[in-house]
C-alpha cells in the first residue's frame, strides 16, 4: 500500500509559486477557494521561472467553486520536472486570486 506525505499547506495567488523543483509523484489535493467567485489553481508540470502565467499553458486547471473546494486522491500524478502553481480567475488566464492548498505526494 501507498503511503502519503504532505508536500505543501499554504495560501496560493496568481503569482506562481514553485512547491518543488525535482520530479515527484503527486498523491492527492485538498484546495479552498477564499472568495465569492469561481476561480481556478492552475498546475505546471515546470519551474517557476519556465512559467508565465497566462501564457504558459497548464498541464491541469482545477476549477474551484465560489467560496468552496474540492478534494481528490490522484493516487500519484508524475509530475518530471517540478511543480508550479497559480491561482486565477479563468483557467488558463493570468488575473490573480487566492486559494488555499494542500498537497499530498506518493512515497
Amino acid at each position: 500500500m501507498a503511503k502519503y506525505k504532505k508536500l505543501y499547506s499554504a495560501a496560493i495567488t496568481g503569482t506562481k509559486v514553485e512547491v518543488t523543483a525535482v520530479g515527484l509523484s503527486l498523491g492527492g489535493y485538498h484546495m479552498v477557494n477564499l472568495t465569492a467567485s469561481l476561480n481556478y489553481v492552475q498546475v505546471f508540470d515546470s519551474l517557476a521561472a519556465n512559467v508565465t502565467v497566462g501564457t504558459t499553458v497548464p498541464l491541469l486547471s482545477l476549477p474551484l467553486p465560489a467560496s468552496g473546494g474540492a478534494t481528490l486522491y490522484l493516487g500519484g500524478l508524475d509530475l518530471c520536472v517540478g511543480l508550479t502553481l497559480a491561482c486565477t480567475t479563468t483557467a488558463t488566464g493570468s488575473t490573480t486570486s487566492d486559494a488555499f492548498v494542500v498537497l499530498t505526494y506518493k512515497l
